[in-house]
């Protein structure tokens, strides 16, 4: 009878650490804070740390800040020469530029995409909505 209850007992303790392991995460996925219609500068690559977002074309990121909800890594810093991935939630592709005013190398993303910066991670000043 020992062994039955012992039986009984583990096979209880597996079938829920099973419903535990199967519950959906409470994380959102990366760039799903990300406003719908807008492009989103992240502080870190991969849609991490914090967010800085826009809907139309900045020919300067100077004077913005990145912001999040929570504590973030990044949080209050400038945007300018501090991002490193962006999301496009708009309808149009756009471009993150190394120099002010549209100039210099880019990354560009299409809409509804994702990436890490490579030409201008961390070295990015204007960001461009284009048409």
């Amino acid at each position: 009878m020992k062994n039955r209850l012992a039986i009984c007992g583990t096979t209880a303790a597996l079938a829920f650490s099973g419903l535990a392991l199967s519950a959906p995460s409470a994380i959102a996925a990366p760039g799903s804070d990300c406003q719908s219609s807008a492009a989103c500068l992240y502080y870190n690559s991969g849609l991490h740390g914090a967010i800085w977002w826009t809907t139309s074309s900045e020919p300067n990121l100077d004077g913005y800040v990145f912001i999040r909800d929570h504590e973030s890594a990044g949080k209050g810093k400038k945007v300018k020469n501090n991002a490193a991935s962006i999301v496009n939630h708009t309808r149009k592709t756009v471009r993150v530029y190394f120099n002010s005013g549209y100039r210099g190398a880019y990354d560009s993303v299409t809409a509804g995409h994702w990436r890490d910066l490579v030409n201008t991670k961390n070295n990015n000043a204007s960001l461009e909505v284009r048409r």
